[in-house]
This record gives C-alpha cells, sequence and structure tokens, in this order.
C-alpha cells in the first residue's frame, strides 16, 4: 500500500482510538478501554507502514526531512505512551495525548518535502540511524512526560480550588502521574544520553572530531 493510503488510514485510526479513549474517559467501561488500545495498537502499525513506505518512496530514512521526522516523533510518543499504559494499567491519559499525536501525523500532509541539508552528507549506516532515532525517541518522552506534569498541575489546581467537577474525578490520581512522568524522562534521559554518544560517534567518524558546535549538539546537551 502507498503512502499516500497509508498516511490517511493511521489519522483515521488515531481518530478512532481517540473516540474510545474519550468514552473511556466518562464511562469507564472496561470493554471501551480494551477497545482504544486495540485501536492504538492498530494506529500504531498502520502509522509503522506508513512510515516504511515513506523511506521506500524517498530512497532513505524517513526522517530525513521535517514531516517526516514529525511523523516519527508521533510515533514513537503514541508507542511510548502505550507502554506506559501497559505497566501502568491506566488508559485516562490517552484522550489528553492522541489529539498531539494526530497533528504530528498530519504534519507530513502539509509540510513540504524539503530534505535537510546536512543530508547532502552521506549520513547513512546502523550508527547514525541509531543516534537520529534515539535523539527522538528522548524527544517524545520528554514530550509525554510534559503532558503528564500538565494534567498533575491541572488536577492540583483543581484540589487547591476545591472544584471537585466531573472531570476532576476521572483524571487518574496525582501519584500516578507522578510515576508515570519520572518514568518518561528516566527514559528521555538515557535515550537522549544514547543519541549524543552515537552522534559524537558519527561526527567523529565523518569530520575527525566529536565536537563542531553544531545548535543541536549544543541544545542537546542543555536539555540533559
Amino acid at each position: 500500500m502507498s503512502i499516500a493510503l497509508l498516511v490517511p488510514a493511521s489519522l483515521a485510526a488515531y481518530s478512532v482510538s481517540e473516540i474510545f479513549y474519550g468514552w473511556y474517559l466518562y464511562q469507564r467501561k472496561p470493554r471501551v478501554g480494551q477497545a482504544a488500545t486495540a485501536c492504538l495498537l492498530v494506529s500504531l502499525s498502520v502509522h509503522f507502514f506508513a512510515l516504511l513506505a515513506r523511506s521506500r518512496t524517498l530512497h532513505t530514512v524517513p526522517y530525513n526531512d521535517l514531516g517526516g521526522s514529525m511523523s516519527l516523533l508521533a510515533w514513537l510518543l503514541a508507542l511510548i505512551y502505550l507502554g506506559l499504559e501497559l505497566r501502568y494499567r491506566d488508559r485516562v491519559v490517552g484522550p489528553f495525548l492522541l489529539p498531539l499525536v494526530l497533528i504530528l501525523q498530519a504534519a507530513p500532509i502539509v509540510i513540504a518535502d524539503t530534505p535537510s541539508s546536512f543530508f547532502g552528507i552521506e549520513l547513512k549506516g546502523s550508527l547514525f540511524a541509531l543516534h537520529v532515532t534515539s535523539t527522538i525517541f528522548a524527544y517524545a518522552a520528554f514530550g509525554l512526560s510534559f503532558i503528564l506534569s500538565s494534567l498533575f498541575l491541572i488536577e492540583q489546581q483543581f484540589i487547591r480550588a476545591h472544584q471537585w467537577g466531573r472531570l476532576f474525578w476521572r483524571l487518574p490520581p496525582l501519584e500516578l502521574l507522578e510515576r508515570m512522568s519520572r518514568t518518561g524522562v528516566k527514559v528521555g534521559v538515557v535515550a537522549l544520553s544514547v543519541g549524543l554518544v552515537t552522534g559524537f560517534m558519527s561526527t567523529w567518524r565523518l569530520f575527525g572530531t566529536i565536537w563542531r558546535g553544531d545548535a543541536k549538539e549544543i541544545w542537546s546537551l542543555v536539555v540533559l
């Protein structure tokens, strides 16, 4: 199947998953939650094949431009969330996360393919692929932690203001949000460390030095 069909199919699958997650947020029916998780699994599978088709169409890695990078970020973001959902057995975060995944996955449709000038250099091989994937994986983990931390602060504000509305009682406990967010940060720190090390190794292989003063290098170290 071509990328022209796979990308809209993945968007449709994520949308259906979002509907089920939103339904579960208000109903808390086990079958609805299971359907939401199943739809997310299908979405991730279709999205993976969309990335694969993109790679074959461009005859290079799927993240050689902004649209492809955002699409990979969306896939990793959904994948990490699914891992946390299965570990902590809570699906309430899904409705708040999937809209961001949908926005990122829709990026290749509205953003023109403009490959990075950095790819004019022959940046190929498993080491470089590991570097890029690890770095984007870290961004996804940190992004998920940001969403979880935002939910924590919103729920904490509800408690301080004594606003016990319907939404409050459907949000996950503060302790769960804290543990999930901390796990996301730990995963992000490890992934970013791997991304930096493999990036320095790739730079050494290509340019004979591990440090070029590039803005991505500087800010990655600041984030770490």
